[in-house]
């Protein structure tokens, strides 16, 4: 299971959130793997990778549902304590709601 706080839930669900950020030590997910996102449904991570901090763009941040790099920043800080300088990137290129589903730098896309 992956979980995304609510706030993230409609840009998964639409495809505009196609990036997600975790301050992992180490990854929690692997690539080509289905996870269940209650209540979204089941995504597909296509990637994972570490990045540093220092390195996410504008359109990075984007990609992840921030409105800025500064954002996802003070949000990586802020789940942290700031002491996070890599996080764990994953791609989600979308999600894929399931019908039986109830209602450092790493990239990893997310797809449904």
């Amino acid at each position: 299971m992956i979980l995304f706080e609510k706030r993230f839930h409609q840009g998964i669900l639409s495809g505009a959130t196609t990036l997600t950020f975790r301050a992992w030590k180490t990854a929690r997910v692997k690539p080509g793997q289905r996870y269940r996102c209650h209540p979204i449904g089941v995504l597909e991570v296509d990637a994972v990778s570490v990045v540093s901090v220092a390195d996410i763009s504008d359109v990075d941040a984007r990609s992840a549902g921030f409105a800025s790099r500064d954002e996802i920043v003070a949000y990586i800080a802020e789940k942290t304590g700031g002491d996070e300088q890599h996080a764990h990137a994953g791609s989600v290129p979308g999600a894929a709601p399931h019908a039986a589903t109830p209602s450092p730098r790493t990239r990893s896309p997310v797809r449904p």
